[in-house]
């Protein structure tokens, strides 16, 4: 069930006209934080695992998968609207882990 719920889920919605000011991760619960808020991005490629870290003022998003760069460039960008498990072209989403600083 988890191997077809990849295959059809996108990882991450664009805003489909310009930018947005917040985010949403889609972990248990949709949780938005402010863009602003976002203070360091870091991608780490170990082989084809790739883990994206996002250190915002009061939490901490680690996002572990797979062709994340496209991913964090359009969160640089300002243009993602929501980002969630799953797999879609070269993007895959396998974890999402958001810790409250």
């Amino acid at each position: 069930m988890v191997g077809k719920l990849m295959k059809e889920t996108s990882p991450y919605d664009l805003h489909a006209h310009g930018g947005g000011g917040f985010v949403c991760f889609e972990v248990d619960d949709t949780v938005a934080l402010p863009l602003l808020a976002l203070g360091r991005a870091s991608l780490r490629i170990r082989g084809q695992a790739e883990q994206l870290t996002l250190t915002f003022e009061d939490a901490l998003v680690t996002i572990d998968g797979s062709g994340l760069r496209s991913l964090m460039e359009h969160l640089l960008a300002g243009q993602v609207k929501a980002i969630r498990p799953g797999r879609f072209e070269a993007c895959c989403v396998e974890h999402l882990h958001l810790v409250d600083a």
